[in-house]
Protein backbone atom coordinates (compact mmCIF):
# COMPACT_ATOMS: atom_id res chain seq x y z
CA UNK A 1 0.00 0.00 0.00
CA UNK A 2 1.63 3.25 -0.70
CA UNK A 3 1.65 6.19 2.18
CA UNK A 4 -1.49 7.87 0.88
CA UNK A 5 -3.63 5.26 0.67
CA UNK A 6 -2.61 4.35 3.90
CA UNK A 7 -3.03 7.77 4.96
CA UNK A 8 -6.50 7.66 3.47
CA UNK A 9 -7.62 5.00 4.82
CA UNK A 10 -6.16 5.70 8.83
CA UNK A 11 -8.27 9.39 8.52
CA UNK A 12 -11.59 7.28 7.77
CA UNK A 13 -11.54 4.96 9.97
CA UNK A 14 -10.54 7.86 12.62
CA UNK A 15 -13.55 9.53 10.99
CA UNK A 16 -15.92 7.05 11.18
CA UNK A 17 -15.43 6.20 14.91
CA UNK A 18 -15.66 10.01 16.12
CA UNK A 19 -18.57 9.77 13.83
CA UNK A 20 -19.92 6.46 15.76
CA UNK A 21 -19.59 8.07 19.22
CA UNK A 22 -21.07 11.33 17.87
CA UNK A 23 -24.56 9.62 16.77
CA UNK A 24 -24.17 7.07 19.70
CA UNK A 25 -24.23 9.92 22.01
CA UNK A 26 -26.79 12.05 20.38
CA UNK A 27 -28.97 8.95 20.42
CA UNK A 28 -28.56 8.27 24.22
CA UNK A 29 -28.75 12.15 25.35
CA UNK A 30 -32.14 12.25 22.70
CA UNK A 31 -33.62 9.12 24.32
CA UNK A 32 -32.92 10.10 27.72
CA UNK A 33 -30.63 7.65 28.38
CA UNK A 34 -28.15 10.45 30.75
CA UNK A 35 -29.74 12.54 33.58
CA UNK A 36 -30.86 16.50 33.21
CA UNK A 37 -28.00 17.31 35.89
CA UNK A 38 -25.34 15.45 34.19
CA UNK A 39 -22.38 17.06 32.55
CA UNK A 40 -22.94 17.58 28.92
CA UNK A 41 -21.76 15.09 26.21
CA UNK A 42 -18.91 17.21 25.31
CA UNK A 43 -16.56 16.01 27.51
CA UNK A 44 -16.53 12.24 26.09
CA UNK A 45 -16.73 13.81 22.29
CA UNK A 46 -13.76 15.99 22.89
CA UNK A 47 -11.77 12.77 24.87
CA UNK A 48 -12.32 10.33 22.47
CA UNK A 49 -11.25 12.98 19.83
CA UNK A 50 -8.25 13.83 21.72
CA UNK A 51 -7.74 9.73 21.77
CA UNK A 52 -8.07 9.32 18.13
CA UNK A 53 -5.62 12.41 17.61
CA UNK A 54 -3.02 10.21 19.74
CA UNK A 55 -3.43 7.12 17.90
CA UNK A 56 -3.34 9.08 14.56
CA UNK A 57 -0.17 10.07 15.71
CA UNK A 58 1.13 7.06 16.97
CA UNK A 59 0.01 5.37 13.59
CA UNK A 60 1.44 8.47 11.31
CA UNK A 61 4.93 7.30 13.09
CA UNK A 62 4.62 3.97 12.13
CA UNK A 63 3.46 4.67 8.44
CA UNK A 64 6.66 7.34 8.10
CA UNK A 65 9.58 5.58 9.61
CA UNK A 66 8.54 1.45 8.41
CA UNK A 67 11.28 1.51 5.80
CA UNK A 68 13.69 3.84 7.21
CA UNK A 69 16.77 2.06 9.43
CA UNK A 70 16.56 -0.90 11.71
CA UNK A 71 15.46 1.55 14.52
CA UNK A 72 13.04 3.44 13.18
CA UNK A 73 11.24 0.00 11.58
CA UNK A 74 11.85 -1.21 15.73
CA UNK A 75 9.98 2.13 17.05
CA UNK A 76 7.31 1.91 14.10
CA UNK A 77 6.34 -1.41 15.82
CA UNK A 78 6.23 -0.32 18.94
CA UNK A 79 4.19 3.07 17.78
CA UNK A 80 1.53 1.16 16.41
CA UNK A 81 1.46 -1.34 18.71
CA UNK A 82 0.84 1.27 21.43
CA UNK A 83 -1.94 3.07 19.30
CA UNK A 84 -3.99 -0.35 19.07
CA UNK A 85 -3.54 -0.92 23.02
CA UNK A 86 -4.59 2.33 23.46
CA UNK A 87 -7.94 1.96 21.09
CA UNK A 88 -8.97 -1.27 22.70
CA UNK A 89 -8.37 0.08 26.22
CA UNK A 90 -10.39 3.44 25.09
CA UNK A 91 -12.91 0.79 23.64
CA UNK A 92 -12.85 -0.91 26.53
CA UNK A 93 -13.98 2.10 28.67
CA UNK A 94 -17.67 2.75 26.21
CA UNK A 95 -18.09 -1.34 26.92
CA UNK A 96 -21.53 -0.91 28.42
CA UNK A 97 -24.98 -1.59 27.22
CA UNK A 98 -25.82 1.87 26.26
CA UNK A 99 -22.68 2.40 24.60
CA UNK A 100 -21.84 -0.76 23.02
CA UNK A 101 -21.28 0.60 19.58
CA UNK A 102 -18.71 2.99 20.85
CA UNK A 103 -16.74 0.38 22.07
CA UNK A 104 -16.65 -2.10 19.27
CA UNK A 105 -15.90 1.00 16.40
CA UNK A 106 -12.83 1.64 18.84
CA UNK A 107 -11.77 -2.28 18.96
CA UNK A 108 -12.56 -2.71 14.96
CA UNK A 109 -10.05 0.35 14.37
CA UNK A 110 -7.37 -1.46 16.83
CA UNK A 111 -7.50 -4.34 14.55
CA UNK A 112 -7.59 -3.11 11.22
CA UNK A 113 -4.50 -0.45 11.43
CA UNK A 114 -2.26 -3.32 11.91
CA UNK A 115 -3.77 -4.84 8.57
CA UNK A 116 -2.81 -1.32 6.66
CA UNK A 117 0.55 -1.53 8.31
CA UNK A 118 3.59 -2.22 6.38
CA UNK A 119 6.85 -3.18 7.68
CA UNK A 120 10.37 -3.93 6.18
CA UNK A 121 10.55 -6.75 7.98
CA UNK A 122 14.45 -7.31 6.26
CA UNK A 123 15.12 -4.11 8.05
CA UNK A 124 14.23 -4.91 11.21
CA UNK A 125 16.29 -8.49 11.33
CA UNK A 126 19.44 -8.53 13.72
CA UNK A 127 21.47 -9.90 10.85
CA UNK A 128 23.06 -7.31 7.88
CA UNK A 129 23.73 -8.52 5.19
CA UNK A 130 27.58 -9.08 4.57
Amino acid sequence: MTLLLRAIVLLAAVLGTEGVVFAVLQKNLAAGTYPVESDSIGLPLFTSAYVLLVFSALVAVSFLYASRSRWLARLSIVALAVAALLAILYGLTWADSDHWPIAISFCVLAFAMPLVATVASHRISARRAL
